[in-house]
């Protein structure tokens, strides 16, 4: 059964790791995982830059509505601070020496560059739309009001007048005329 398990493990010796391949091992270990937890870090830094201008710019523009600023002026400005992010990873150039040579990466990560901006222009517009909507609909509502503000302000008799005032006053004075009629009728009779 020994003689077995010796071809298939041969009884060779097994060099022992040297300590300093042990310590080559670990620095090449811990260079890995810090280059890791940057990484980690650059992408929550770049997802918390992405939520804050996406807040900063919802916030805005209802604060730049709140104070009546230009709905032109709002937007553009709303619009640019939420693709600032957008426009930061679309400016992105990297210069790094490889083994073949140098190379120049122009966006690192083209797909969620373009989501980033697909999103903040989605969001943007529909925030500044839906204010818009708002202003569009109470400036109806004051436009309705002062006409009828300026419809009392030169009142006319029919408009205070109620429905089928003309109809019912004629039909009133017609039965008082057919009443009168037929009393005066009533009062020739001789019997």
């Amino acid at each position: 059964m020994l003689s077995d398990f010796d071809e298939i493990f041969p009884n060779e010796d097994i060099p022992e790791p040297s300590p300093d391949d042990f310590d080559k091992q670990f620095i090449e270990d811990y260079i890995q995982t810090q280059k890791a937890r940057i990484e980690t870090r650059k992408l929550i830094q770049e997802i918390l830059f992405f939520a804050s201008c996406q807040v900063a710019s919802a916030s805005l523009a209802i604060l730049l509505f709140q104070y009546a600023v230009q709905v032109v002026f709002t937007a553009w400005l709303c619009l640019f601070i939420a693709w600032i992010p957008s426009l930061s990873n679309l400016g992105e150039v990297n210069l790094q020496k490889t083994e073949e040579g140098w190379t120049l990466q122009i966006m690192n990560k083209p797909i969620i560059t373009l989501i980033k901006f697909i999103s903040s222009v989605g969001i943007v517009t529909v925030t500044i739309y839906s204010i818009a909507d708002e202003l569009d609909e109470t400036a109806k509502q004051i436009t309705a009001v002062y006409n009828e503000i300026q419809q009392y302000e030169q009142p006319k008799i029919d408009q205070f007048l109620p429905p089928y005032f003309w109809q019912v006053i004629l039909a009133a004075v017609a039965i008082v005329l057919l009443a009168n009629c037929i009393k005066t009728a009533r009062d020739r009779n001789p019997f």
